[in-house]
């Protein structure tokens, strides 16, 4: 269940070519040497990733706000690229904030050895920092890199093949997809807050959440789902609605763990947590539900 990231190590050399102003197939060829076969092949994915747009035969960087700060980290620190390929990136835009080496796999699904291995590599570098167990991006070294993860991050969430450009993606995580939509959708399955109902708490939403690709889900599908919608869109009255659907269930979704059950627990003991409903609401919404606490 994870967003992946990636670019390979020719298409992050493929793309420092351009920025270093060769932009033609034939001028990348000489420079990297590698054939016009392998060369289309790469192109092909770095076009269908919104990287790269060819006006006749020439070849040129698209406008999406982070392409000019890769552009420049690669033009001047290419000896990083071995560490920004394939699963680099994966694994730092999730080092935002400090994490634990089993958080990290847990975020990414990558395999302990290759974070073991790219996290000793961004140290010689001092792109990652330690402490406490604890590793982070070092982000007053290089502030550029937080900023491209970032705004990279964000134009992978709104992109995905295959789906409707009037379809707002709210959250991916491996092959799945979950939208909002104003209309019905009859390729994917109704998902989160649209299909509460069916578990108890009758709620209305003024649009439709579906999940991609089409396929049974059980309710800890559907509770996730409305954790990825509520990470993108974090209004007040769909964090009530959630920790309601929870509470209503919790039962079956005893074993789930999240931050947001995380922060209802303290606030069922007493805390305040900024921008999460207070107990008293909390216990007010339960009582129309028929919830007990």
């Amino acid at each position: 269940m994870k967003l992946q990231i990636a670019l390979s190590r020719n298409e992050l050399e493929f793309i420092r070519e351009i920025a270093l102003e060769k932009n033609s197939i034939q001028e990348i060829a000489v420079a990297l040497k590698k054939s016009r076969p392998q060369l289309y092949k790469i192109l092909k994915r770095l076009i269908e990733g919104g990287f790269i747009e060819k006006e006749g035969r020439r070849l040129k960087l698209k406008k999406q706000a982070f392409i000019p700060i890769l552009v420049q980290i690669l033009k001047n620190n290419p000896h990083i690229i071995p560490l920004l390929a394939d699963s680099g990136i994966i694994m730092l835009k999730e080092m935002f904030e400090p994490v634990s080496i089993d958080e990290i796999e847990e975020k990414t699904g990558l395999k302990i050895a290759i974070i073991y291995r790219k996290v000793k590599e961004a140290q010689k570098f001092s792109i990652v920092r330690k402490k406490d167990k604890k590793y982070f991006l070092n982000s007053k070294v290089w502030p550029d890199l937080k900023e491209f993860l970032e705004n990279y991050k964000q134009y992978a969430l709104r992109i995905a093949p295959k789906i409707d450009a009037d379809l707002l993606i709210r959250g991916k995580y491996g092959h799945e997809i979950v939208v909002e939509s104003t209309k019905e959708l009859s390729d994917a399955t109704p998902t989160a807050f649209s299909v509460y109902s069916k578990y108890g708490l009758t709620i209305f939403m003024p649009v439709n959440y579906y999940h991609f690709p089409k396929k049974e889900l059980n309710i800890k599908q559907i509770f996730y789902d409305s954790l990825v919608i509520l990470k993108d869109d974090k209004e007040y009255r769909k964090t009530l609605y959630a920790i309601l659907f929870y509470l209503k269930n919790k039962a079956k979704l005893k074993d789930f763990k999240s931050e947001l059950i995380i922060n209802l627990k303290k606030v069922l003991n007493g805390e305040i947590i900024k921008g999460f409903p207070p107990l008293s609401q909390i216990k007010e919404k339960s009582k129309q539900y028929d919830i007990k606490i």
